[in-house]
């Protein structure tokens, strides 16, 4: 060997692995230790920007304005979780069960405007909750009111009410679709080229809504105030708030035709007002109709008057949308979620016998309300009255209110009395459960209801698969300790030490380690819109889970996240067996705040995040890591990219719901064993 080679041997370094000895030389070892230095830059390089990126999102959620937006937020969230505990107290009473939400209403006006609507299985209520100051009694007692009142409406819909849909199936025919406008009824009113232009259309899914709520409102009503007699005042109220409009008296009478619980002279001053509209021979004919359908029962004949009054008020509104609805409903018809179960049309009570009020004969005073077609509308004339007095001042004519009273006010004063009657221990119940909430962290979920027996009996057997791993486990892991293990741990040198008759031999296991599993779990479960689908499933999952660590004493904290963040069930707290509600975009930052305080002193603590989709406000979670804390981010459903560069310890990707608990378990394993 010459001494070139020799050197050059000398020069280089061995590698050795498994399989064989590598021999590198001065070049391929300088080109290898490079390519090393440029990876390890590129690493650095990364995690400087990951962290940059990190640190500024968190400086952007803690700028003056994202606290201010924050704040907000939590407050919104103190009063609409406490709304949804007024509106489920108020359903439970009726003896329903539905699911309720209750979401910001960002109307953009002053106020506190309000929505309610009802797919027959839920309650929906959207509030604008921004202006409302909760210290001023007068709007608090008003917004309990009107949300009772909401609440009281859809769930007699859910109680009484036959859905759109299910009307029709049970008619035999399709949804309005096989209905062709033959104008029987209209003819007369209509100008020949429009009768020509609408005669032969089907009537559309639209007109076929509109006419089934005006008729099933006040089917329902009626029914709900011949059961309780006070529903009239929260009737009345809604009315009065959210369906009149001023300046459309003229066209308002098919909407009260059959809300016979109003008063008689407010309804007198709207069927005069009726009397002025230009097609007023119409109005025997729709009462007819909403009569008819108040006291029915049979599909055939509620369907036919849906359809007859949908013609009538091709004419009767001539262009005009109506009156006001805050209540929409979907076509839904599984009573049995909510507690109800019927498979035919439910005969409505009816009230004591009522005279349709008639049109007065004699001229009528001027309510000073301005009719649909700019004409001043008429008030009755309430010379008979005892109230009534005769105008002689200025000043004592200003408090002539029988004489000079309008719609508008008449309106205002049944709001103003049924306000005065209703009981204020219901707003500082509200108030007490707002400020509960604005202590907490994280505000009541008010979505969640009570689990049927069938979801019960899932949330068991998921629990009790759940112990079967773990108490093989404890056994294998430990099986000397198989006796007195409610009494601890033993402690040798003090049971050798014993005196004659002591027991105080059992150590570490008094306190709030004294399960032997130093450990908190956090469940944080996504429940945006986009998991309404899976969120009954994840609900039994997550249940299981929370009842199976209660069994080892570990506790476990249930918190949502979409809009905003709700706590469903603390870890030192009894549960029932409930389930979540789903709906919103997908915010994880306020869930991720709280969860030191999920910790409970705990040396381990695991966090196990569920979610479907992409987080629009933090894409990295590694700033609320901790030592002893594991972050398990579990996706549902969806590509494992979303996931994998969140920054949890660990990301795994399942397709159903049903294989959370087998990854829960076995991440609780690993601590068992520990």
């Amino acid at each position: 060997m010459t001494q070139e080679s020799i050197q050059e041997v000398d020069d280089s370094e061995f590698f050795e692995d498994e399989e064989e000895t590598q021999l590198l030389t001065r070049k391929e070892l300088t080109n290898s230790r490079t390519r090393l230095r440029n990876m390890i830059n590129r690493d650095a390089a990364n995690s400087e920007k990951r962290a940059r990126q990190l640190a500024s999102q968190l400086l952007s959620q803690n700028t003056p304005d994202n606290a201010m937006y924050r704040e907000r937020i939590r407050r919104q969230g103190a009063i609409l979780s406490s709304l949804g505990s007024v509106s489920g107290k108020v359903l439970n009473s009726m003896g329903i069960t539905p699911r309720v939400t209750v979401e910001q209403l960002n109307s953009g006006t002053r106020g506190p405007q309000m929505n309610c609507y009802t797919d027959f299985v839920d309650v929906h209520i959207q509030i604008n909750c921004d202006n409302l100051d909760i210290s001023d009694d007068a709007q608090v007692v008003d917004l309990v009111h009107t949300v009772k009142g909401f609440t009281y409406h859809e769930g007699g819909h859910i109680m009484w009410s036959t859905p759109p849909d299910y009307l029709c199936s049970l008619a035999g025919c399709n949804k309005g679709t096989h209905h062709v406008i033959n104008g029987s009824l209209i003819k007369p009113y209509l100008d020949p080229k429009v009768f020509e232009a609408v005669t032969g259309r089907h009537i559309g899914g639209t007109a076929f809504q509109q006419a089934w709520n005006i008729l099933e409102d006040q089917r329902m009503e009626s029914a709900m105030v011949v059961v309780s007699p006070v529903m009239a005042r929260y009737f009345s109220t809604l009315v009065a708030k959210y369906m009149y409009d001023p300046g459309k008296e003229e066209i308002a009478w098919p909407w009260i035709v059959g809300r016979t619980y109003l008063p008689r002279e407010l309804r007198q001053m709207l069927r005069n007002a009726a009397e002025r509209h230009k097609h007023a021979a119409l109005i025997p004919a729709m009462e007819e109709i909403i009569m008819t359908y108040r006291s029915s029962n049979d599909p055939k004949v509620m369907h036919s008057c849906v359809l007859r009054l949908a013609e009538c008020l091709i004419v009767w509104l001539e262009g005009s949308e109506g009156l006001r609805n805050p209540d929409v409903h979907g076509t839904s018809f599984d009573y049995g979620k909510v507690g109800v179960n019927r498979t035919q049309i439910q005969a409505v009570p009816e009230s004591p016998d009522f005279n349709l009020e008639k049109p007065e004969e004699h001229k009528a005073e001027v309510t000073g309300d301005k009719g649909s077609d700019g004409e001043e509308v008429e008030a009755p004339d309430s010379s008979d009255s005892k109230d009534s007095n005769p105008p002689e001042t200025e000043e004592s004519s200003a408090g002539n209110q029988s004489a000079e009273k309008t719609v508008k006010s008449y309106f205002d004063d049944i709001v103003s009395d049924n306000i005065a009657q209703m009981s204020h221990g219901d707003a500082s119940d509200f108030l007490a459960t707002v400020n509960d909430n604005l202590r907490q962290v994280a505000s009541r979920d008010e979505s969640i209801t009570p689990m049927t027996s069938d979801e019960v009996k899932e949330v068991v057997n998921i629990q009790n698969s759940m112990m079967d791993v773990l108490d093989r486990l404890i056994v294998q892991v430990d099986p000397s300790w198989m006796f007195y293990r409610e009494n601890g741990v033993l402690d040798p040198t003090a049971f050798i030490t014993r005196e004659p008759g002591d027991m105080n031999f059992w150590s570490g296991m008094d306190g709030d380690k004294g399960n032997g599993h130093d450990l908190a779990v956090s469940l944080l479960v996504d429940t945006s819109g986009s998991m309404d689908h899976r969120i009954g499933r994840t609900s039994a999952v997550a249940m299981g889970i929370r009842k199976a660590c209660e069994h080892y004493d570990i506790p476990c904290t249930i918190t949502t996240f979409s809009d905003r963040v709700r706590l469903v069930v603390a870890g030192d707290e009894q549960v029932e067996h409930v389930k979540m509600g789903a709906g919103g975009g997908t915010h994880i930052f306020d869930a991720l705040t709280i969860l030191d305080d999920q910790r409970y002193g705990k040396r381990y603590h695991l966090v196990v995040i569920i979610t479907d989709g992409e987080w629009s406000d933090i894409k990295d979670v590694r700033a609320w890591g901790d030592p002893g804390r594991h972050i398990l981010i579990v996706g549902v459903d969806i590509n494992h990219e979303l996931i994998a560069h969140k920054g949890g310890n660990s990301a795994v990707t399942i397709y159903n719901p049903s294989d959370l608990a087998p990854l829960v378990t076995n991440a609780l394993a690993g601590y068992f064993i520990n």
